[in-house]
């Protein structure tokens, strides 16, 4: 009876490390890094990157964008809904401002990439949000009484984040977050490569694979 236990949670704990790294690789699928210097190719809605390794479709439809993998023989790797091409900060950037000069979103970092809120979940940080500073850490306090507290690594662009709200009460607190701006569609088109080494697009639905 012994033996068949023993044998019971050898193969369980094998399959829970199996599971953990199926879904580890499947939150992998959740970004994309542009690499500084990929070059960009557009026509009408459509935007193309170009990687050493695959070529990225990004369609435009109003706020939200299609995104379309293909391989080196131009083979559907996969394809996702509701995508969003961001540019995450370097904390430095907000050195010297007072207020937001644009809206910025709250990410978390899970493995090597941001990954994307449940939609309805987004912390939004809005433009003309006023920025403090105490002992190195940024403080946004929100119109709506809300504060957000970053606490920068050295690497600047990500960091341990805690939000309380307008009665002091802690709501939550992030281990591994960045802040990022939304880039605009358009904005890429006349850009023949991407000049900022933190692009990324990442997807706030599920992939659809092939």
């Amino acid at each position: 009876m012994g033996r068949k236990t023993t044998i019971f949670f050898f193969i369980l704990f094998n399959l829970l490390i199996f599971i953990g790294i199926s879904l580890s690789s499947a939150s992998d699928e959740n970004y994309i890094h542009l690499m500084k210097g990929t070059k960009i190719e557009s026509s009408g809605n459509l935007i193309r990157f170009i990687m050493p390794d695959k070529m990225i479709e990004v369609i435009g439809t109003g706020g939200l964008l299609r995104i379309k993998a293909y391989d080196k023989t131009h083979q559907l790797l996969h394809s996702a809904k509701q995508g969003q091409l961001i540019y995450v900060l370097n904390t430095s950037e907000l050195r010297n401002q007072q207020v937001l000069p644009e809206d910025l979103i709250l990410l978390n970092f899970k493995g090597l990439g941001p990954q994307p809120d449940p939609p309805g979940k987004i912390f939004l940080l809005k433009s003309g949000t006023k920025i403090s500073r105490d002992k190195g850490d940024l403080v946004f306090a929100t119109d709506n009484g809300t504060k957000l507290i970053f606490m920068p690594e050295p690497n600047g662009v990500t960091g341990k984040c805690q939000a309380y709200d307008s009665a002091n009460k802690l709501l939550f607190t992030r281990a591994n977050a960045g802040l990022a701006r939304m880039i605009d569609f358009q904005s890429l088109k006349n850009k023949g490569a991407i000049q900022n080494i933190q692009t990324w697009i990442i997807f706030s639905s599920e992939i659809e694979e092939k």
